[in-house]
């Protein structure tokens, strides 16, 4: 079994309080930024672009929506 580590954060927080570019050469960058389309410049793997969506067998209207740039499976 493998075990992947990621490091998730906003975008403000990757760009004012972390060491983005140090965490994006050690780990995978799993960006939240809750907007149709990123304007972050960092590298990330994963974006999650909203914790409102919905999905056919989730009765819930919180459902995090997330686009991955890599296969992790």
């Amino acid at each position: 079994r493998r075990v992947l580590f990621r490091s998730y954060a906003n975008k403000n927080w990757l760009n004012n309080y972390l060491d983005s570019g140090y965490l994006a050469s050690k780990y995978d960058i799993w960006l939240a930024h809750y907007i149709d389309s990123t304007d972050y410049n960092g590298v990330y793997q994963i974006w999650q672009y909203t914790s409102t969506g919905s999905l056919a067998g989730i009765p819930s209207q919180f459902v995090d929506m997330n686009i991955s740039y890599k296969k992790y499976w």
